[in-house]
């Protein structure tokens, strides 16, 4: 008999944790996240993850469950697993004063635009915070650089430094720790990589997040998000207090993403387990860390919603970075190419999860570690077997999926019509697509 009662909604495009939760959505419950984020005591937390894989959601998360605001948000918790693990987590709900920044609609062609747009996020996050202008607490000159925050007309140097500024006003008006939560910090210096304002992007990144996150006493914690981990010297240069989380750590490894059990359990409450087999073929294949299991939830909701297996990952956003440096990378690339599409896989290769723009800017010759790691983090590789050999990450890599795949053609395709591409190549591509 066929169930007919109301079924949750599909969260699809809602990354605000209160809204799917008031609206009866569908979540995955990935509250354990938050008690991971407490039992990590590093100060700043960089989490790297390819694109829609529930980053924006996890932060929302994280915000209603820290931020101490006059509405009571424990309700959003009260069912789910966090609110199983005890006092010791319970009573962190709502303790702290947030700051909650998101540059993922920084997209921009010039730095001008760009910096316009940063000080919109930056001054609509103070104005957010403006009550405490009401407050003693805070002397009568930082009120003045606060008020030139809110209505944008601070300079450039104000604006390079204000999240220390705002992480000290709302210690001293809170008597609290701050938390802070920084959604895709890296989709500007992808831009700025792009569209030639790159090192502009990143003096300003390295003082923002410098004067602010580096050695703060006012500082709980910070987690940031992103899919690219720049390098260390490009932005984080002096952090000491930093952790990074990327695909190959198993800290966090399946908080993003759907597990299988928790594929399984979306495909059997939509009365479409039958299909199982086939949303394995097409959206499974990512691993995590050494060996955790995730499905790409984007085109797992989509498939649910639409009822056909097909690529739904694949125009949710530019891919001129990887195509850039594809171009940029050596003969012997081909052929591996040739291997990955053919359905092989790729033995014992280098990984490194950071990502120096500035070098792949300036060389005409990029390495295969710089291509086959950034294809790893932003989702067109999956790893196998990885392991640590002399501090040095190595796996063996390959297509995650038929979706993948799919992408591949249909986009890859495209980038090598011309020198890219070996005579084998275009004729695995013209065979796939007669298919």
């Amino acid at each position: 008999m066929q169930d007919t009662t109301r079924k949750k909604g599909l969260p699809i495009g809602i990354d605000d944790f209160k809204v799917l939760m008031e609206r009866n959505g569908y979540f995955v419950d990935k509250s354990l996240f938050i008690k991971e984020v407490i039992d990590d005591i590093s100060m700043v937390k960089l989490i790297t993850r390819p694109r829609r894989f529930g980053k924006t959601l996890n932060l929302s998360m994280l915000r209603y469950f820290f931020e101490k605001t006059e509405t009571d948000n424990s309700f959003l918790f009260r069912e789910l697993e966090i609110w199983r693990q005890g006092e010791d987590y319970i009573k962190e709900q709502g303790q702290y004063p947030v700051v909650n920044l998101t540059f993922k609609d920084v997209k921009y062609r010039n730095f001008d635009d760009c910096f316009l747009s940063l000080k919109n996020v930056i001054g609509e996050e103070f104005r957010r915070h403006k009550y405490i202008l009401n407050s003693d607490r805070i002397d009568e000159f930082e009120k003045k650089q606060f008020e030139e925050i809110c209505s944008e007309t601070a300079g450039y140097v104000r604006f390079n430094t204000c999240l220390k500024l705002l992480i000290r006003v709302l210690y001293q008006y809170y008597r609290k720790e701050v938390l802070v939560l920084i959604d895709e910090y890296d989709t500007p210096i992808n831009n700025g990589y792009i569209c030639g304002y790159y090192d502009d992007i990143i003096d300003f990144m390295r003082n923002f997040f410098g004067s602010g996150l580096k050695g703060n006493p006012h500082l709980r914690t910070a987690v940031i998000t992103g899919i690219y981990r720049v390098a260390k010297e490009s932005i984080f240069s002096g952090f000491n207090n930093l952790e990074v989380y990327s695909v190959v750590s198993n800290i966090f490894a399946d908080k993003f993403g759907f597990t299988e059990k928790e594929t399984e359990d979306i495909l059997r409450y939509y009365n479409m387990y039958e299909k199982i087999n086939e949303a394995k073929e097409w959206y499974n294949g990512y691993v995590f860390g050494e060996d955790t299991i995730i499905y790409n939830p984007w085109s797992i909701l989509n498939y649910i919603k639409h009822k056909i297996f097909q690529p739904y990952w694949v125009n949710t956003s530019s891919n001129d970075i990887i195509r850039d440096v594809l171009i940029k990378t050596d003969s012997d690339v081909k052929k591996k190419m040739q291997v990955l599409m053919e359905g092989g896989e790729l033995k014992n290769e280098i990984i490194d999860a950071n990502t120096n723009f500035r070098d792949i800017q300036s060389k005409k010759i990029i390495g295969e570690d710089v291509l086959w790691s950034m294809l790893l983090v932003s989702g067109y590789l999956k790893s196998q077997n990885l392991r640590f050999e002399n501090g040095c990450a190595r796996c063996d890599l390959k297509i995650p999926d038929k979706e993948i795949r799919t992408l591949y053609i249909d986009i890859i395709s495209g980038w090598f019509e011309n020198e890219v591409a070996t005579d084998k190549i275009k004729e695995l591509l013209k065979a796939e697509k007669m298919m």
